[in-house]
């Protein structure tokens, strides 16, 4: 679903979505409970299709539940992609619900494990909301320098679309 919604087919993946909506929320459910890692992937998945359709604070609310579940001593807890992808999506999502000391919070903590696992891609994203994070808070030198750093990165890996969000 990630990719159809950020590629041609995003319109048609935006439905898709929009009609399946009941069984996604079955299966995060059921994540929630058996597999807290692959509910990540699901629920973090979604935050484009939240980002301009709604249900931010629905999905956010997957995450941070799925996020406390991975710590719960009869699962197997996350792995740490599966973690810092969680974590970025809801603090992506939580500076859009102004929640910006939860957002930073959890940025944070994915731009540590993005650099740990040596995602460059994922870090660079990561830089980016931390910025936006920086732009609420009026705090613009910060805001810039993030930014750049993002932007730096994203060059670096000739990422085209990375490179125009930055």
């Amino acid at each position: 679903a990630r990719e159809g919604m950020e590629g041609h087919e995003q319109r048609l993946w935006l439905e898709r979505v929009f009609w399946e909506r009941d069984n996604v929320r079955a299966a995060v459910a059921w994540c929630a409970e058996y597999a807290p890692g692959p509910g990540l992937r699901l629920a973090a998945d979604l935050q484009r299709y939240c980002l301009l359709r709604g249900h931010r604070r629905e999905v956010r609310d997957w995450l941070e539940q799925l996020l406390a579940q991975g710590a719960r001593p009869h699962l197997v807890p996350p792995a740490q992609q599966e973690r810092a992808y969680g974590l970025l999506a809801s603090g992506t999502l939580s500076v859009f619900l102004h929640e910006l000391d939860l957002a930073n919070a959890r940025i944070v903590e994915s731009e540590a494990l993005y650099e740990l696992l040596g995602d460059q891609q994922q870090l660079a994203a990561a830089l980016n909301a931390r910025g936006l994070v920086a732009m609420q808070r009026r705090m613009y030198p910060e805001a810039e320098q993030l930014f750049r750093r993002s932007l730096d990165v994203r060059r670096a890996l000739a990422h085209t679309a990375g490179i125009a969000a930055s």
